[in-house]
Parts: C-alpha cells; sequence; structure tokens
C-alpha cells in the first residue's frame, strides 16, 4: 500500500501522537506522510525524519486546497474553535469541502460518541454537523469513519483542554486503535493482532 497520508494539526498533542505511531509502531515510510498545521516552524523534527510538512488554515479556504492535494487519505482532526458558535463547524464543512476537491479518497475524522440531535453536549452540533458533511461530500470513510473510533472511546474519555487548561471531555481521544483505523484496512490480520490495546488517556 503506497497511499499518502494526510494529519491536520500535526503540531498537536493528537496530531503528534498520530504521527508517531505512524512512524514508530506502524513503521510507515515518512515519504509517505503529510503534517498539515498551522504552525510548521514547531515540526522540525518531524520534517527532519522525512515527513512532508504544510501549512494549514482552517480559516483559509486556499491553504486548505493546497495542503491536501495529492493526499489520498486524510484524518481531519477536530479543531479547537468553541468560542464563537458555529465556527468550527464552518472550518470543518470547509475542510470537507476542499478534502474532495482535491481528490482524497477516504477520509477520518475525530468525532464524538453519539453527536446527534438530543444530545446534551454543547458542541455535540459541531461533530454530527461534520460527519454529515462528509457522508455528504461521498469521500468513503475508513471504517466507517467516527464509528472505528466510537467503539474504543467511552464517555469517560478525557483530553487536554485546547483552550489551556482541564479537559474538553467526550471527544475522541488518541487511542492507538483510533489512529489505526486511518490505515490499516489493508494490512495482513497479524498486523492487526499486534496493535496495542486502546487506552482512555493519552
Amino acid at each position: 500500500m503506497t497511499d499518502t497520508l494526510l494529519v491536520t494539526g500535526a503540531s498537536g498533542q493528537l496530531g503528534r501522537g498520530v504521527i508517531n505511531h505512524l512512524l514508530d509502531t506502524l513503521k510507515v515510510s515518512p515519504q509517505r506522510i503529510i503534517a498539515a498545521t498551522r504552525n510548521p516552524e514547531n515540526l522540525a523534527d518531524l520534517a527532519a525524519r522525512g515527513v512532508t510538512i504544510r501549512t494549514v488554515d482552517f480559516d483559509d479556504t486556499a491553504s486548505l486546497a493546497s495542503a491536501f492535494t495529492g493526499a489520498d487519505r486524510v484524518l481531519i482532526i477536530s479543531t479547537n474553535e468553541l468560542a464563537i458558535p458555529g465556527k468550527r463547524l464552518k472550518q470543518h464543512e470547509t475542510a470537507v469541502a476542499a478534502a474532495k476537491s482535491a481528490g482524497v479518497s477516504h477520509l477520518l475524522y475525530t468525532s464524538m460518541p453519539n453527536p446527534e440531535p438530543g444530545s446534551p453536549v454543547l458542541f455535540a452540533p459541531d461533530h454530527h454537523g461534520t460527519e454529515q458533511a462528509i457522508k455528504a461530500s461521498g469521500i468513503p470513510p475508513l471504517s466507517s469513519a467516527t464509528a472505528g473510533i466510537r467503539r474504543t472511546c467511552s464517555w469517560r474519555c478525557r483530553t487536554p483542554s485546547p483552550l489551556g487548561s482541564g479537559t474538553r471531555p467526550l471527544e475522541t481521544a488518541a487511542l492507538p486503535t483510533a489512529r489505526a483505523t486511518i490505515w490499516l484496512p489493508r494490512l495482513p490480520p497479524a498486523s492487526l493482532r499486534a496493535q496495542p490495546k486502546a487506552r482512555h488517556t493519552r
């Protein structure tokens, strides 16, 4: 398998975790990995390992289109724009549209468990809306995208808050099995059995 793999939010803890997992655990060639971030200067260590670094801003459609060019499989990590209602969903919808325009073959998105209407979680509509945008795009989600992650993440999952303190509850944690769903559908069963067990902290 020689697909090019792109991870957004690559300078964040989850993005870095995914890329390190690809490099160090799955032994994916760095030439196949694209790390997309608003802060490329923070990824000099990955660049030194041979990973392609691209600048991307979810508020800049042109940067998304440029970043996604040539990527076969893309992991969209949800942004941390929670202060302005609707902004994060708009960013995600723009990213999905850019992925479609760029010819991305598969998408994976870090959603949350049960984001459907009626959820008591205030930011659930962002995730539900993004899932609907992915469905509407026609881009196939790998392993049913968020469904593959939901099976590994309970409602007790916590991730460090992007706002600087505390936790961001209910959103997808950086689970090894969740990371693997992006790239593993075509690997042999022995490789799948070798993956580490999911953990609920990171």
